[in-house]
């Protein structure tokens, strides 16, 4: 595999999911990607890879994959409950939009790419029981189920919406996180949105925020499942060609930087500039990253260490294939018992549990692989400390804040 993040140029065929204009080219090239959730059962298994290009819009600055990889091989086996991982930040997040957005308990609230319920079970727990999640996972949806929380399992669409008008009230709140990162039809989305809204409700949007990661050169953000990366200039102009304004905004740490809006129905504008800045930024910022994730590394295999990687999860396989770093990894280390015995899609390393950081062969070096809090990641130091006190030493990316451009530290 070869992901050498080429500057073409190209113009390409179709239209920006945001403004419209046919001004789409080419940035970066990323190679031959696997679906990163497909672990492989041995390393003759065939993966199912599609050449993936990052496109830019050269009118409104939008970056996006104009050409995702099909729906059927990324979500047929999709089990990755909230609850595994919980945001940090949703506590606070459910505490402001009770006391700001809601004004009973008998509120209608409905979260679209609810999951396992989790942040639903937020607002139960506090007395909320008129509740509804939707959930395209079917293994997320029955849980969610299980535990109280009534879930239709369905992607949201009109149909959904329609369902929703006819049997429920009216929502007052509407919720989705990190959801429209992954909709290819953007403007079918929202307006299937602006179907349930009302002007007393208030729809809490969570998405990765294009700006911080343009700002830090990111490329471990980048995945095959988020075909739309948006900062806040190219979101707004979607709501506003919908009738929805962007009342209030925030910059979280959760995914290594998230833009969390709060958004009315109303014909007012938000003020919108064109961002073709960050993709040039994160072009230049990612390149560098890259190249110096390889150099470290390698001079570490050349001086006879050898090294491990953390982490057999989506944003590990992504950052080894797109980096070119996994030619000097010799196996993956996780904790989760299913993943022992199987390969990374693409690089094909194998995944070991990781009792191996203590055994007497142990790794020189375990480089973390990025997770969405960087408190997990704290706390995996915390949880293999003993790997340190052995002699091993541990390597973050963007070790200091999720905003912070140091690549590279050991612990």
């Amino acid at each position: 595999m070869l992901n050498n993040m080429l500057e073409t140029g190209c113009k390409i065929m179709g239209k920006c999911r945001v403004c419209s204009s046919n001004e789409i080219y080419i940035f970066m090239e990323l190679g031959n990607m696997p679906n990163s959730f497909h672990l492989m059962s041995s390393v003759s298994e065939e993966v199912y890879t599609q050449d993936m290009r990052l496109s830019y819009c050269a009118e409104c600055g939008f970056v996006f994959f104009a050409e995702p990889m099909p729906s059927e091989e990324l979500y047929g086996n999709y089990n990755w409950p909230t609850s595994y991982y919980p945001a940090l930040h949703l506590k606070w997040l459910c505490k402001k939009i009770m006391c700001e957005h809601l004004s009973s308990k008998d509120d209608f609230i409905v979260e679209i790419g609810s999951n396992d319920g989790y942040f639903l079970k937020m607002f139960y727990d506090e007395g909320y029981h008129n509740l509804l999640g939707v959930e395209p996972a079917k293994d997320c949806s029955d849980i969610a189920n299980s535990n109280g929380i009534h879930t239709i399992n369905s992607y949201y669409d009109n149909t959904v919406a329609e369902i929703i008008k006819s049997n429920y009230a009216e929502p007052r709140a509407i919720i989705c996180r990190h959801v429209i990162e992954h909709v290819w039809d953007i403007e079918k989305f929202v307006t299937s949105i602006c179907s349930i809204i009302t002007k007393d409700s208030i729809f809490v949007v969570e998405i990765p925020s294009f700006e911080v990661i343009s700002e830090k050169g990111d490329f471990t953000s980048l995945w095959e499942q988020h075909v739309n990366y948006f900062c806040l200039e190219t979101i707004s102009r979607v709501f506003n060609r919908c009738g929805l304004f962007v009342e209030e905004h925030h910059i979280i740490s959760f995914s290594c930087g998230s833009l969390l809006l709060f958004v009315k129905l109303n014909e007012q504008k938000n003020n919108i500039v064109n961002r073709n800045d960050l993709a040039q930024c994160f072009r230049k910022k990612a390149r560098g990253n890259i190249d110096t994730l390889n150099s470290y590394l390698g001079s570490i295999k050349d001086n006879g260490g050898s090294i491990a990687a953390y982490g057999a999860g989506s944003k590990g396989s992504c950052l080894l294939n797109i980096s070119g770093a996994y030619r000097h990894i010799d196996y993956i280390v996780d904790d989760n018992p299913k993943k022992i015995g199987l390969f990374l899609p693409g690089s094909k390393i194998p995944i070991l549990s990781s009792e191996a950081l203590y055994k007497e062969n142990k790794p020189d070096y375990c480089i973390i692989s990025p997770l969405n809090n960087k408190e997990n990641e704290v706390g995996i130091l915390d949880k293999h400390k003993k790997y340190t006190e052995l002699g091993g030493k541990f390597i973050e990316l963007f070790p200091k804040d999720f905003r912070n451009s140091l690549f590279i530290e050991n612990t």
